[in-house]
């Protein structure tokens, strides 16, 4: 299969070009010789006016030939003007243009297909700002975002989308916050979603759509939050009555409160039992219904307004706080728990800095993983300091790199709300506009790459040859259609901008020869183009050579391995 894989592989991209330079010929009136599909010898052909089509027996790519006066000697008078060699520059340019531009357009076309699929998204609203984030005191939970940049907003998507070509840029934004229009402005972190440094960096606001379920934690003992029942990781399911699914719901109900006594519901999880015949373990949920009553409020004060006085209110008149600065888990006998970091503390510093969310605590911890931490926590009341380091890791990987990474044995937990979603009502606008993004996108990678190599950035070991190739579109097969698409876009692309270099064989040769005939004010000989011509497969089978070594280097062991199972 890995074959047919392949030859369906080699045969799409090779025929998608050579049918540009048909397409684009015949809509300029340029005489076509011959199509064929395929190599080798003919099975099939059939002439239609001065074109013949054939089929060949290697279903593996393709090629176009025009009619040429030079080549194919006097011409018949309904040809002789339609000759390729016959028609001015620009369309000879349009004809040698069209192969590498069906290669990006097919591109367009698949990724539009694959991004078509997505019917529905998050609603362009903030559901969490980490403190980490670059929108954290400027954007606000429960913001509506209407504009980005100027232009209009449908969903969360289209945020992102707006956002990741602007790394480090300001970036203008209007909302919505408690029905008032508002004009805010965010400096967008730059940062890289890949460890290649070939793939830029793109723009973040720091910003998530979906808000803190609606799970708990209570900081002090004697709160009335503790009083009433309940504990840290209970998640609250309703609020007087009212059902309730985000943190934020919980604290602007509890917010509206004088100091009257209230139902709080919810649900805790219950340790893990044996289950039938001790074969597995089940895990289960509790309901429970707590009576609260907050601290009373001064009667001359008025509820508080903003989201941030709302929660320090909350917390000051229940003991309720989010839960994922509290330690969920913490394996036993780590440096975690020699610290005397337990299952339900609460984590207020890290070397020394305030910890508001789940966030800092991990970027703190981060900036310096090889060093000792100093932790100052709340354990059932009490506030107590300890010290840890993270575990150390270090492997070799196949090709001999050592990777070594510093791993955490304490847990925190940020529990989500169940996304809303809202529907996409315009799938082909948005797969469209999503398939030329992703083509803009792989194109930068690959000009990256071709100016890594030239700039020798990039050693000559990283450029692949057909053995990759193959194994590529066998790989791609066996993982279903969309996978297959997918990677055929990506090399599609590729084909399409290699083509355009200036090597005599390519169409970028072609095309530099071409505007050369423009600045002379006539083509070149034939011979020069036949010199030319020689230097390009010579170049283009010096570049086969390193590549096809590149794969036998790359696959050595595997070679050498399959040879000794096979040996008798």
């Amino acid at each position: 299969m890995d074959l047919v894989y392949f030859l369906a592989f080699a045969g799409l991209l090779i025929f998608v070009h050579e049918l540009g330079h048909f397409l684009v010929a015949k809509a300029l009136g340029v005489a076509v010789a011959q199509v064929c599909i395929g190599f080798g010898p003919k099975l099939a052909r059939v002439r239609l006016g001065e074109t013949e089509y054939a089929l060949a027996l290697v279903p593996a790519g393709g090629f176009v030939t025009f009619v040429e006066e030079e080549r194919d000697g006097p011409l018949p008078p309904r040809l002789r003007g339609r000759a390729y060699d016959r028609q001015p520059v620009w369309k000879r340019a349009l004809v040698v243009l069209a192969g590498p531009a069906m290669n990006l357009a097919l591109p367009v076309f698949l990724f539009a297909i694959f991004f078509m699929r997505e019917d529905r998204f998050h609603p362009a609203e903030v559901g969490r700002t980490p403190s980490t984030g670059r929108a954290y005191g400027i954007l606000k939970p429960g913001d509506k975002i209407l504009r980005v940049a100027n232009s209009d907003v449908a969903h969360f998507a289209d945020v992102q989308a707006l956002v990741a070509p602007l790394p480090g840029e300001i970036v203008r934004l209007e909302v919505e916050r408690e029905g008032k229009r508002l004009a805010v402005e965010v400096r967008a972190a730059s940062v890289r979603t890949s460890p290649d440094p070939l793939d830029a960096p793109v723009g973040r606001l720091g910003i998530t759509p979906r808000p803190l379920s609606s799970v708990i934690g209570v900081v002090r003992n004697d709160s009335p939050a503790s009083r009433a029942g309940l504990r840290t990781f209970d998640r609250v399911v309703s609020v007087a009555g009212v059902r309730v699914d985000t943190f934020d719901e919980v604290v602007a109900k509890l917010s509206h409160n004088r100091g009257e006594s209230l139902s709080i519901g919810y649900l805790r999880g219950q340790p893990p039992q044996p289950g039938p015949n001790d074969v597995v373990m089940v895990a289960s949920l509790e309901a429970g219904l707590a009576q609260i009553t907050p601290t009373a409020r001064q009667a001359d004060t008025v509820a508080p307004q903003t989201a941030e006085d709302r929660a320090a209110d909350v917390l000051a008149r229940t003991g309720i706080v989010p839960p994922d600065t509290f330690v969920a888990a913490v394996v036993e006998g780590s440096s975690e728990w020699q610290a005397g970091l337990r299952v339900g503390d609460r984590i207020e510093r890290v070397d020394g800095v305030a910890t508001v969310d789940a966030e800092a605590i991990e970027d703190l911890i981060g900036k310096a993983p090889a060093e000792e931490h100093a932790v100052k926590f709340l354990h059932l009341g009490t506030v107590r300091e300890g010290k840890f380091t993270l575990r150390q890791e270090r492997w070799t990987e196949t090709g001999g790199d050592v990777v070594e990474r510093y791993v955490p044995r304490m847990t925190l937990w940020r529990p989500s709300a169940m996304p809303r979603w809202v529907k996409n009502d315009a799938r082909l606008l948005h797969g469209l506009r999503r398939g030329f993004a992703e083509t803009r996108h792989v194109s930068g990678l690959v000009f990256r790459g071709l100016r890594g190599l030239l700039r020798g950035e990039l050693p000559l070991e990283s450029i692949g040859g057909p053995v990759l190739l193959y194994e590529i579109a066998g790989e791609a097969g066996a993982r279903g259609l969309a996978f297959f698409c997918w990677a055929l876009a990506v090399l599609s692309i590729n084909l399409g901008l290699l083509n355009l270099l200036p090597l005599p064989i390519l169409d970028g040769g072609q095309l530099a020869f071409l505007a050369a005939e423009v600045v002379r004010g006539k083509s070149a000989s034939a011979v020069v183009r036949d010199v030319a011509s020689v230097v390009g497969v010579v170049l283009l089978l010096a570049l086969t050579v390193v590549s096809v070594r590149n794969d036998l280097v790359r696959r050595w062991d595997d070679i050498v391995q399959d040879t000794r199972v096979g040996s008798p």
